[in-house]
């Protein structure tokens, strides 16, 4: 695909499989990023702190070290992550390119059987693919040359109506205690 041509979708595109669920920044300090998020009312952020995330980046079995904090701006999750280890991953390859901004968007589907293929058919490259016990993710880079991505989300039961309680708690929030643990309200 060479620059302002559009791929080939026979009709369908990536968005027809959901609208934008979640926002996703790459910060070097989770901290000072929730700090300017609160400063626009956003919070609070539910944290979990250093966890060890395995996956498959770019078709080699790898470990990623982060923090993932999550709050909401109304129906918009808002997701920061730090990566730790300097080990290849979507996250690093960013950081590493100087990038500043958005790092990806999310969207929710109910089966992720079709969604490498469908990626492959539009455009989108696969780079990295993780299986936890909250869900199944896929990240897939925009196009050649593209900074940012595309995630793909298949969450387990039980990840959804977690969610659901932390943007109904972000939904009157006041202002107090803007870090806190997910692990503790879980």
């Amino acid at each position: 695909m060479t620059s302002g041509s559009t791929p080939q979708t026979n009709g369908h595109f990536i968005k027809d499989l959901g609208p934008i669920f979640q926002v996703a920044y790459v910060e070097k300090d989770f901290r000072e990023a929730i700090g300017r998020w609160n400063a626009l009312g956003v919070g609070p952020f539910f944290v979990i702190e250093r966890v060890p995330v395995p996956n498959i980046y770019k078709g080699q079995e790898r470990e990623a070290t982060l923090t993932l904090a999550f709050s909401y701006w109304g129906d918009m999750q808002v997701e920061i992550i730090q990566q730790y280890d300097e080990g290849p991953s979507v996250y690093r390859d960013w950081m590493d390119g100087s990038q500043a901004g958005i790092h990806h968007v999310c969207i929710l589907v109910d089966d992720m059987a079709g969604i490498p293929e469908r990626c492959a058919r539009e455009g989108l490259s696969v780079e990295q693919e993780m299986k936890t016990a909250s869900a199944h993710v896929i990240y897939a880079r925009m196009h050649e040359g593209a900074s940012h991505y595309v995630e793909f989300a298949q969450y387990a039961p039980g990840t959804g109506p977690l969610f659901d309680r932390i943007r109904d708690v972000c939904a009157n929030w006041d202002g107090s205690d803007p870090i806190r643990s997910l692990g503790d309200f879980i």
